[in-house]
């Protein structure tokens, strides 16, 4: 599995911008796979079926908190179901 930069998962994804995509990183909303050694995030491929499940409850109306305590109701958060 490969590894995205941010610019790259922005490009590959229908309407996230970065700021949006670095509030999701805050909020826990999505983890990233790691850091360059610039700094840089890192993702794998796993954030864009979260991106879209993000997409789909926000389309639901629902809040980023709502969200938030959704998916983690639903499973274990991105970076724990790693596995």
């Amino acid at each position: 599995m490969g590894t995205w930069r941010t610019g790259q998962v922005i490009r590959n994804s229908r309407g996230v911008s970065r700021q949006q995509l670095y509030f999701y990183r805050v909020m826990g909303l999505i983890e990233p796979a790691g850091q360059t050694g610039s700094g840089r995030w890192l993702y794998d491929g796993r954030v864009f079926a979260r991106l879209a499940e993000i997409a789909e409850l926000r389309r639901r109306g629902k809040t980023l908190r709502q969200i938030r305590e959704e998916l983690s109701a639903g499973g274990a958060p991105l970076a724990q179901s790693q596995g």
